[in-house]
């Protein structure tokens, strides 16, 4: 396995930065890209920090996304003002546990109190347009009307595990690389925004951790 244990940052573009980021508080949150062995040529990116610090193997899922394979790295910040936040729990081995935990979990059809559920109750849709680590299988939720039952929701994330290859016995990290991603958030409104390249990207699922997660709030925010 190719593993580095020296975080680096992911590239932004300070231009486009300074146009459409000027009044947002920037931290750098940290995280770690991987690939999975013979299950996608692609990186993932996951959390370090918000899923370990609350303990939960859900948040470790959710805040796992695609990026793109010609994603840059630097070994040092740009000179922009936000904090950098210490990587918790970040290396493969608690990964793999924490989804291996979630999944047998999900198909036990077993949940310890404050479990899996807790963040996806039809009342607690906050995060509603969480996009699932293969964007595909579960696409844009902020467009489902009315209820969802425990099961379908349980079947969703089944699917999200799944694409992860977290179901296989055999599954293994191949590369693990320290980072930092750039969050701009924007705390009038609540939300917040992935600074990547040229790209800046809403991402709800870090809003509704960052906004809803006591814990998590005082620590990013205060």
């Amino acid at each position: 396995m190719i593993k580095s244990d020296i975080p680096q940052f992911i590239e932004v573009d300070e231009k486009v930065l300074r146009k459409k980021c000027s009044d947002k508080l920037l931290v750098w949150m940290p995280t770690a890209l991987f690939k999975i062995v013979g299950c996608s040529k692609d990186y993932f990116m996951t959390d370090c920090l918000i899923a370990p610090t609350i303990k939960s193997s859900l948040a470790r899922l959710l805040l796992t996304r695609k990026v793109n394979r010609k994603i840059k790295l630097q070994i040092n910040p740009p000179m922009i003002n936000a904090k950098i936040y210490n990587h918790i729990a970040c290396d493969p081995d608690a990964f793999i546990k924490d989804l291996k935990s979630l999944y047998d979990s999900v198909v036990s059809k077993h949940e310890e109190e404050g479990g899996w559920s807790q963040y996806i109750e039809p009342s607690r849709l906050a995060f509603a347009h969480v996009i699932s680590p293969i964007k595909w299988i579960l696409g844009p939720m902020e467009n489902l009307k009315g209820a969802l039952s425990k099961s379908v929701l349980r079947s969703m994330i089944q699917d999200m595990l799944h694409a992860l290859c977290i179901d296989r016995d055999d599954v293994g990290i191949s590369e693990w690389i320290k980072a930092y991603v750039l969050i701009a958030i924007d705390e009038e409104n609540e939300q917040t925004y992935l600074v990547m390249g040229k790209k800046i990207i809403e991402s709800n699922v870090y809003a509704r951790f960052i906004f809803r997660t006591p814990e998590i709030r005082n620590i990013i925010i205060g």
